[in-house]
């Protein structure tokens, strides 16, 4: 596996962060109509990327006949059913455990040569911006 991140990763990568930090700028300097329009945004679109991440694994099981993997890639998609139907002050914290918990797993298999080394820097920053942006969403 290559060591270096395509180019269309890191764009689509960063790019796919700058919902996560519009929704938490508008959310810390917006009026308050525009708070509950930032939090809701910011909150179903980490809902999406949990789903997106555990994705990630569903692709390898399919090429490795793998049962557990195919278990484990629907498991961020269930996991979020339960997180976006509660009121959405109450999902960033659930977000951002789901997203550690998503980047741990990826970790382990980066560690154990199932995901190129490159994916884990990228996921290591883009992690870290959404769960950032997720916490502005509690704090702000």
């Amino acid at each position: 596996m290559t060591n270096k991140a395509p180019r269309i990763a890191l764009v689509l990568g960063w790019g796919g962060v700058i919902p996560f930090v519009g929704s938490a700028l508008i959310f810390a300097i917006g009026e308050p109509m525009a708070k509950i329009y930032a939090l809701s945004l910011g909150t179903i679109y980490g809902g999406l990327i949990v789903c997106f991440i555990g994705a990630v694994h569903w692709g390898r099981a399919l090429r490795e006949h793998h049962p557990w993997l195919m278990i484990w890639s629907v498991i961020p998609a269930l996991m979020m059913v339960p997180v976006l139907w509660i009121a959405p002050p109450f999902r960033p914290p659930l977000l951002i455990i789901a997203l550690i918990i998503l980047w741990a797993v990826d970790l382990m298999a980066t560690r154990k040569g199932l995901l190129p080394q490159w994916y884990m820097r990228l996921r290591h920053g883009l992690t870290a911006v959404a769960s950032l942006s997720l916490l502005t969403l509690i704090l702000a």
